[in-house]
């Protein structure tokens, strides 16, 4: 159902003040088909009604459906394999030797239904035999309820647990679960999730010493990026490393994350 003016500078405006969501004029077809499913679980007929739901209190369940309706829930095992092999064989030495008390702490912000989140805690497993008094502790955090319901039961479908996860670490971190595959105790005790609103109160404990921001940043504009880049940063340790996406990057040579100069989308957080 096609959406006119009015009715998508509401949702624009809407989206940005609730969530941060910046949508552009060439993302309404993007609106119009994410909005058919909300029309079709509140058997709607038309936008309009959404509106009126949501003009009146922009915390009802409608107003979340509309906002999780939006989210981009791409995910997958080691997504885009280069940052996790930074992980493991250069960064997770790194802050091994700069833990304190032996505890490392890591944020994925975003995580959807956390395959990010578990890819991380399955490499810090494996390091155990090189430091086997580390302790890697990972929290996981999104706006969207529904996804973060299922990666707090850590159960995943074949076609996810065939992309991206390797073999060897299926067989040994997962068990079969009817049709799914669900991940063992073990790493799920590693990871709690949380949900949280980037624009919003970011309550989650720091400090942490690593924190995954990937593919994130773009959806929002130049000032709530700073200001979403600002918070984390009061959550980090000096010393500690924030990682983008690939299409993500700080330009700014006096900003308080500074680019490691070897690993692309990398950065150091001076403090």
């Amino acid at each position: 159902m096609q959406i006119d003016d009015i009715e998508f500078h509401f949702f624009r405006n809407f989206l940005k003040e609730s969530s941060g969501y910046h949508l552009t004029d060439d993302k309404r077809y993007l609106l119009e088909s994410r909005l058919e499913d909300v029309l079709r679980s509140w058997k709607l007929n038309d936008h309009r009604a959404i509106i009126s739901s949501i003009r009146n209190d922009y915390s009802s369940k409608m107003a979340t459906d509309v906002i999780e309706a939006m989210t981009i829930n791409e995910t997958f095992f080691f997504r885009d394999q280069i940052p996790f092999d930074v992980f493991e064989n250069q960064l997770l030495d790194r802050l091994a030797e700069s833990a304190v008390a032996n505890r490392v702490r890591i944020w994925s912000a975003a995580c959807s239904t956390g395959q990010e989140p578990y890819s991380v805690a399955m490499i810090a497993t494996e390091k155990r035999s090189v430091y086997p008094k580390l302790l890697c502790e990972v929290v996981g955090t999104d706006i969207n309820s529904r996804v973060l319901s299922r990666a707090r039961q850590g159960v995943f479908s074949d076609i996810e647990v065939h992309r991206g996860l390797p073999d060897h670490y299926r067989d040994k971190y997962f068990t079969r679960d009817g049709s799914n595959w669900k991940i063992n105790d073990d790493i799920r005790a590693q990871v709690h999730f949380r949900q949280m609103n980037l624009k919003g109160d970011y309550d989650v404990e720091g400090p942490f010493d690593f924190v995954l921001l990937r593919n994130v940043l773009i959806y929002f504009d130049t000032a709530l990026k700073e200001n979403i880049l600002r918070r984390i940063a009061d959550r980090m340790r000096p010393g500690g490393y924030l990682l983008l996406g690939a299409a993500e990057g700080i330009y700014d040579l006096n900003h308080h994350f500074q680019r490691c100069p070897d690993i692309k989308g990398l950065y150091e957080y001076r403090g």
